[in-house]
């Protein structure tokens, strides 16, 4: 979760944390895997990232999204047929996952990952966050979309 005790993106239980985690069911985490926190689906659904087709002002602004597919390809270790055509996901970085679920990767994965967020150049720390933020529920295991 985010550090700030209030976030927009808490939006079943009004805008502090606290009451999102007290309500967390563990029992649905354990069952699925991977829970995002946040309910209501826009934005990011049905899909929020089309990766081999980024804008025309993407691209002239040297904007992540124009890179997305290399991005993917780097941070999950796969070639270019495995980007997917799009991604959709419940918007925003606060989720919880089970234990189980993340020793399904091996601890290279997430060396990997972290690697790719440390010592990238072709975006800041508001872009790593924002790509981030788009495959969680992938690395995690589910769907892409």
């Amino acid at each position: 979760i985010h550090s700030n005790l209030d976030q927009w993106h808490n939006d079943l239980f009004g805008p502090h944390t606290s009451p999102a985690l007290k309500n967390l069911r563990l029992e649905a985490v354990d069952a699925q895997g991977y829970v995002n926190l946040r309910c209501e689906h826009d934005p990011g659904c049905p899909t929020s990232v089309h990766p081999w087709s980024p804008t025309q002002i993407d691209i002239e602004k040297d904007d992540i999204r124009a890179f997305f597919p290399e991005v993917y390809e780097t941070i999950l270790g796969v070639p270019a047929e495995k980007v997917p055509e799009h991604i959709g996901n419940v918007c925003c970085g606060q989720f919880a996952v089970s234990r189980e679920r993340i020793l399904e990767r091996p601890r290279e994965d997430y060396e990997r990952m972290l690697k790719w967020a440390d010592e990238t150049e072709l975006t800041d720390s508001f872009g790593v966050g924002w790509v981030y933020e788009k495959i969680w529920h992938i690395i995690f295991g589910m769907d892409v979309i």
